[in-house]
C-alpha cells in the first residue's frame, strides 16, 4: 500500500526524491511478517511409539512364559500364545 502510494506520487508529481523511501517498504514488511522467536520442529513419533509398544509386548510375553509351570511351558510356545489371544 505504501509502496503503491509512493510509486504513484513519483509517477504523478515526478518527485524523484521519493525513490529513497521505496526500500523501507521491504524492511518494514519483513519486520512485520518475520517470526519473533525460533519455531521448534516437531518430528513424527510414530516409529518410536510402535517400537516401544513392540518391546513392551515382547517383554510381557517373555514374563508370561517365565511364570508358567514347566509342564505348561512345554506344551505351548510364544507364537501359540500370541495367535490364541489375537483370534
Amino acid at each position: 500500500m505504501f509502496f503503491d502510494e509512493v510509486g504513484a506520487q513519483i509517477g504523478r508529481l515526478q518527485n524523484y526524491s521519493l525513490y529513497a523511501y521505496l526500500p523501507f517498504v521491504f524492511v518494514c514488511s519483513h519486520l512485520l511478517f518475520s517470526a519473533a522467536g525460533r519455531t521448534k520442529l516437531t518430528y513424527p513419533h510414530v516409529f518410536q511409539e510402535q517400537r516401544q509398544a513392540l518391546l513392551r509386548n515382547k517383554n510381557l510375553l517373555a514374563s508370561v512364559l517365565a511364570e508358567m509351570t514347566p509342564g505348561a511351558r512345554g506344551a505351548t510356545s510364544a507364537t501359540s500364545l500370541v495367535t490364541l489371544t489375537c483370534t
